[in-house]
């Protein structure tokens, strides 16, 4: 199976973590593709103005953020792109929040190897195509049903103007 080359990126404060996790994914990662590190949220939103990546893979505990309002800061500023929590809180409440509020995925560090987080990178890319092709679908049925419910408005204000001529006459 041909695959076309990733563009990720990583959210760590933990070098050496990270380090490990970008050679182990480099591994298995589609010919071409790249992997950048970053260590605080203040420099990945930089970033992420400057440069567009398939998949942000997210630590919730870094030294500028802590928690889901890591999370929420990223996803606030790229709604469009994928994330999925790579954290060392083994937190299903926690996990399950991140998820309602836009992750595609939360992985629990220690628990996941290179193949598992290969896969959870590819079916949050897959994911957050079917939820943008549904956002878009949405918005075009929203403005579709606008105009047609202003039509409908027109032509019964017509028909009350009509109807009142109508009575005087």
């Amino acid at each position: 199976m041909d695959e076309n080359p990733l563009r990720i990126i990583l959210l760590e404060d933990d070098t050496s973590y990270g380090k490990l996790v970008k050679a182990k994914l480099m591994e298995v990662l589609p010919e071409g593709s790249v992997m950048e590190h970053v260590t605080i949220l203040h420099e990945l939103l930089e970033r992420l103005l400057r440069e567009k990546f398939d998949v942000i893979l997210l630590d919730l505990m870094v030294p500028d953020s802590w928690g889901i309002d890591t999370f929420l800061s990223v996803h606030k500023d790229q709604p469009h792109t994928p994330i999925v929590v790579l954290s060392g809180i083994n937190d299903e409440y926690l996990a399950i929040s991140a998820v309602k509020q836009g992750a595609q995925d939360y992985l629990v560090k220690g628990k996941v190897d290179e193949i598992l987080l290969m896969r959870s990178i590819r079916y949050s890319i897959e994911r957050k195509k079917v939820e943008e092709e549904l956002r878009l679908t949405n918005e075009t049925l929203q403005r579709k049903l606008d105009e047609r419910t202003a039509e409908v408005q027109e032509l019964r204000e017509m028909l009350r103007l009509e109807m009142a001529a109508r009575k005087k006459l």
